[in-house]
């Protein structure tokens, strides 16, 4: 035997062996409860460089079959914590603020406090502009101008995008309403 024989053998050898702790770093990650018969044989696999091709075969249909009855080990956390209703409160309160609207809170049995608007007429501006637009809309719509129509509801939906959370609640199902009439506007010849 050639010395370059011997260590193309140990560099391919090396390499098999680096694939062999890939393959177990993903059979790791495989929740393998309801598949214990194939997670045995796997680990026993897991020994041997010529078994890479089978093994990797193997690994791959019991993540399938691990993945369709949800086996993964890690789950999925929530990004933000779930805020306490006094938190939700406090940030709707700081929103009415910064909008200058006012507002009055009420006691509640458990002691948390419910927010509840005190004057019915007291949107912001962009609100105000926002129902303009919408009206405007309404009215081109209804001329059939397709272009225009168009330049009404874009401009309206980034005035929309600039209102709190209370004021997209309200006006929200016109512009969907207006939304749903211009694609069908769209959709006629």
């Amino acid at each position: 035997m050639d010395i370059n024989e011997l260590k193309k053998d140990v560099e391919a050898f090396g390499k098999g062996v680096e694939r062999l702790e890939q393959l177990k770093a993903q059979f790791d990650k495989i929740n393998t409860s309801g598949h214990k018969d194939e997670a045995k044989e796997i680990e026993s696999m897991l020994k041997n460089v010529s078994a890479i091709p089978e093994l990797e075969f193997k690994i791959a249909r019991l993540k399938k079959s691990a993945y369709r009855g949800n086996g993964f080990k890690y789950k999925f956390k929530r990004a933000l914590p779930k805020k306490s209703l006094v938190d939700t409160v406090r940030a709707i309160k700081a929103e009415m603020m910064q909008q200058g609207k006012n507002f009055k809170t009420k006691k509640i049995n458990n002691g948390y406090k419910k927010v509840k608007i005190k004057e019915k007429g007291n949107e912001s501006k962009n609100f105000l502009k926002c129902q303009n637009l919408s009206s405007r809309l309404e009215k081109v719509i209804l001329n059939k101008d397709k272009l225009r129509a168009r330049e009404l509801y874009l401009e309206s939906r980034d005035v929309y995008c600039k209102l709190g959370y209370l004021e997209k609640k309200k006006i929200y199902y016109q512009l969907m309403n207006l939304y749903n009439k211009l694609s069908k506007l769209y959709r006629e010849r």
